[in-house]
C-alpha cells in the first residue's frame, strides 16, 4: 500500500475561533506558529540521513515545467508520479512510512528519475544532494527503520556516520556520570538533543542540537536560528509578566545553548504556565522513534485553551489522590501525596515534528521522572484532534466487523465519550501516577523499553479507573448504564488490541514498531488470556468473523488491574530485562493467522489506516477588531505548498 489515498486520510483540522483571544495573544499565536513553521525540516533531518535530500529533490522535480514524459508504459505521466511520492515523503516526514517499518517505494524508476534530474537548471540539487537522494529512493541496501527497541546502533540504524549502540551509549553514560557527580538524585535529559557522530578522521564527535552547532552541514543551526528569531518576535508581542512569557524566553535560550540544564529550566517554566490562553510545546522531547529510547525528536505543539473540556480534567485532576489510592499496586510504589498534573484542553493550530500530520490525542510532560516526581506534571488534551479523530476514524462498518453484535448499540452510544474519558485519564491521571524505587531512574534503567512500559500502565491505569462506578458517576458527563458504558469501552479496547489495529499495518510485517501499537497489543493478549482463564470473555460469531464478548466486566477490570500491577513493579523496580521478556512476547510479535484473518475482514471497505490533519496558515488581515485569519485548504497538496512557503 503506497498511495497516499489508500493509507492515510489526511483533513483539515477542526478550527477555534481567533475572536477567543486578545489581539496581543493573535499576535503571539502568529509568530509562534511561524516559528512553528520555520523548523518542520528537523522532522525529516532526524528521520534519516537520506529524507531532506528526497524531499528536496522531489520538490525541485515537482516544481520544474519540463519534465520529460516518462516510461510509455505507465499509464500516468512522470510528473504525477514524482507528485505522488512526494506527498508520501511529506505525510510521513521521510522515506519511511509511519508505522517506521516500510520504505516508501517511489512511483519511478531510476533510470524516469536521473532522466528527469538532467532537465533541471538553476535549481539542480548539489552533487551530495541528488546522491543521498537516490540512495534514499532506490538503493535496497539502506535498512528497514527500527523502532522495534531492539537496540541496535543509532538515533535511527541507517545512520551513515556508523556510530555503534555501545559507542553511542558510552558517550551518554560519560555525560549521565559527570552529571550525577553534581546532581546525584536527579537524572538529566543528557541525550535528548545530543547527536553523535564521526568527523572526517573517524573520530567521535558529539554535538547538542542548537543555534551554534555544525551538525548536518550546519543546516539544524540555520534552521534554529530562524525559530528563535521568531521566537523573540513572540516574546517581544507578550505582556513581559505574564507566565507564557516565562515559557518563550527559556525556550530562546535552551535552543541557543542546546544546555540539558537550560531544557531543565524551561521545562519548569513550562509546568508553571497555568493561565495562558496560548499552549506551546517545543524542544527534542519524545524517544520513541529512538531504538536506544535516549534522544528525543524534535516536536512543536501550538494550541488554543478550550474551557468546557477542561473543566472535566480538573475534575479528575482534582481526584489524583483518589485515583492514586484506588490504583491495585504495591503501596511503596503508590504516592502517599499524589500531585495532580495541571491539565488543560486545548485546540492544535500548530504541529512541526513527528506529530504532524498524524497528531496524538495529547501528552503529558515533562518526561524527567525525579522533575515529574518533585514538581508535578502537566497534561495537553487536544480537543480538536480528537474530534476529528473520532469523526474520520473508526467507522461503524469497521466496527461490526470486530465488535460482539451484544455490544454493537453501545458502542455506538458511548464511543465517543468512552475514548474521550479514556484520553483524559491516560493523560492526567496515568502518566504522573506511581512512585519509583529510591534510587532507580526509570527512563534510564529501562532503556529503549520505557516508552513501551510507560505508555502500557497510562493506558492501564485508564480503563482500571473507568470501571470505578463511583469515580465516573462522580465526573460532569452523562453515563445513565454504568455497565453498558463499561463493556463498551473494554470490547473496544479489546478488539483493538488483540485485532482490528493490526488493519493499520502494512502486508508482510512480522513485528509492530510503534510504542503505542505495542503496548496495545500487549495489554489486551495479557488481559485477554487472563480473561479466558477466569471466564470473563468468550469467543462468538460476528457478522463477519468472530468477535469477543464481554461475560463479566469485574473480571476484564481485573485483568487490567493485575497487568498494571506488574507493570507498575517494571517502571518502579526499573527491571530491564522484565520489560524486555513483555515486549518480546506480547508487544511486538504479530500472530500471523491473526494478521490474515483481520486483513481479510477489511478487504472490502474503504478504510484508510491512518487519520491525519491538515493545518492552517495564520495570516495578517485589516481587520481592526480580528487582526489576523485561519486559512486552511482542503486537499494535502496545497496545504502542504502553503506551509512550505511559510517555512521559507
Amino acid at each position: 500500500m503506497n498511495n497516499l489515498s489508500e493509507r492515510y486520510q489526511i483533513n483539515p483540522i477542526p478550527l477555534p475561533e481567533l475572536s477567543t483571544l486578545s489581539k496581543s495573544e493573535q499576535k503571539v499565536l502568529y509568530h509562534l506558529h511561524l516559528s512553528a513553521m520555520v523548523s518542520r525540516d528537523l522532522l525529516f533531518i532526524q528521520s534519516s540521513p537520506y529524507s531532506l535530500a528526497v524531499k528536496e529533490t522531489l520538490e525541485a522535480l515537482s516544481a520544474h515545467p519540463d519534465l520529460p514524459d516518462g516510461d510509455a508504459h505507465n499509464v500516468s505521466p512522470l510528473r504525477s508520479r514524482i507528485d505522488e511520492t512526494l506527498q508520501l515523503v511529506w505525510a510521513c516526514g521521510g522515506i519511511y512510512h509511519e508505522s517506521k517499518g516500510d520504505r516508501i517505494i517511489p512511483s519511478f524508476t531510476n533510470d524516469e528519475f536521473n532522466a528527469a534530474i538532467a532537465t533541471l537548471d538553476e535549481t539542480m540539487p548539489s552533487e551530495d544532494t541528488l546522491f543521498l537522494a537516490r540512495t534514499g529512493l532506490f538503493d535496497p541496501s539502506v535498512p528497514e527503520y527500527k523502532t522495534d527497541k531492539d537496540g541496535v546502533s543509532g538515533f535511527n540504524t541507517h545512520d551513515i556516520t556508523c556510530v555503534t549502540e555501545s559507542e553511542r551509549r558510552a558517550v551518554i553514560n560519560l555525560l549521565n556520570e559527570s552529571w550525577a557527580v553534581r546532581y546525584p538524585k536527579r537524572a538529566p535529559p543528557m541525550g535528548l538533543n545530543l547527536y553523535v557522530c564521526r568527523d572526517e578522521f573517524g573520530n567521535l564527535n558529539v554535538e547538542r542540537y542548537s543555534t551554534t552547532c555544525k551538525a548536518h552541514g550546519g543546516r539544524v543551526a540555520k534552521i534554529l536560528t530562524e525559530k528563535v528569531k521568531h521566537l523573540r518576535h513572540a516574546l517581544a508581542a507578550c505582556d513581559l509578566e505574564s507566565p507564557l512569557s516565562l515559557t518563550i524566553s527559556t525556550l530562546i535560550k535552551y535552543y541557543e545553548t542546546g544546555d540539558p540544564e537550560d531544557f531543565l529550566a524551561h521545562s519548569e517554566a513550562w509546568m508553571q504556565d497555568t493561565t495562558s490562553n496560548i499552549t506551546l510545546i517545543s524542544g527534542f522531547i519524545e524517544t520513541y522513534d529512538d531504538p536506544m529510547g535516549v534522544h528525543g525528536s524534535f516536536e512543536t505543539i501550538l494550541g488554543v485553551r478550550e474551557p468546557v473540556a477542561t473543566g472535566v480534567i480538573h475534575a479528575i485532576i482534582n481526584q489524583a489522590q483518589y485515583i492514586e489510592d484506588k490504583l491495585p499496586c504495591r503501596p511503596e510504589y503508590k504516592r502517599t501525596k499524589a500531585v495532580g498534573a495541571f491539565g488543560s484542553a486545548i485546540n492544535v493550530v500548530a504541529l512541526a515534528g513527528p506529530p504532524s500530520p498524524f497528531a496524538p490525542l495529547g501528552n503529558n510532560l515533562p518526561n524527567t521522572n525525579w522533575l515529574k516526581a518533585e514538581k508535578g506534571s502537566r497534561s495537553s488534551i487536544f480537543m480538536n484532534v480528537i474530534e476529528g479523530r473520532d469523526y474520520h476514524g473508526t467507522t461503524a462498518e469497521m466496527q461490526e466487523r470486530f465488535i460482539a453484535p451484544a455490544h454493537l448499540d453501545a458502542v455506538h452510544k458511548y464511543k465517543h465519550l468512552s475514548f474521550v474519558i479514556m484520553v483524559y485519564l491516560h493523560e492526567c491521571a496515568g502518566h504522573p501516577s506511581g512512585e519509583a524505587k529510591p534510587g532507580v531512574n526509570p527512563d534510564t534503567a529501562l532503556k529503549e523499553c520505557y516508552s513501551f512500559i510507560e505508555e502500557c500502565r497510562a493506558d492501564l491505569v485508564a480503563y482500571y479507573m473507568m470501571g470505578d462506578k463511583d469515580f465516573i458517576a462522580s465526573l460532569p458527563v452523562d453515563i445513565d448504564d454504568h455497565d453498558a458504558f463499561l463493556k463498551a469501552t473494554y470490547a473496544s479496547y479489546l478488539s483493538e488490541g488483540c485485532m482490528y489495529q493490526l488493519a493499520r499495518i502494512p502486508d508482510g510485517t512480522t513485528k509492530l514498531g510503534a510504542a503505542h501499537f505495542q503496548n496495545r497489543q500487549a495489554n489486551n493478549k495479557w488481559v485477554y488470556e487472563y480473561c479466558l482463564a477466569h471466564n470473563g470473555i468468550k469467543w462468538v460469531e460476528g457478522k463477519h468473523g468472530k468477535c469477543l464478548e464481554i461475560i463479566d466486566t469485574s473480571v476484564v477490570r481485573k485483568g487490567y488491574g493485575e497487568f498494571l500491577s506488574m507493570i507498575q513493579d517494571i517502571k518502579s523496580e526499573g527491571d530491564y530485562n522484565a520489560a524486555r521478556a513483555l515486549l518480546d512476547e506480547y508487544g511486538a510479535p504479530i500472530d500471523p493467522v491473526m494478521f490474515e484473518s483481520v486483513k481479510d475482514r477489511v478487504k472490502d471497505i474503504e478504510f484508510a489506516p491512518f487519520t491525519g490533519f491538515l493545518m492552517p496558515s495564520i495570516s495578517p488581515t485589516t481587520d481592526a477588531y480580528s487582526p489576523y485569519r485561519f486559512d486552511v485548504d482542503e486537499n494535502f497538496w496545497d496545504n502542504q505548498l502553503k506551509l512550505n512557503q511559510m517555512a521559507m
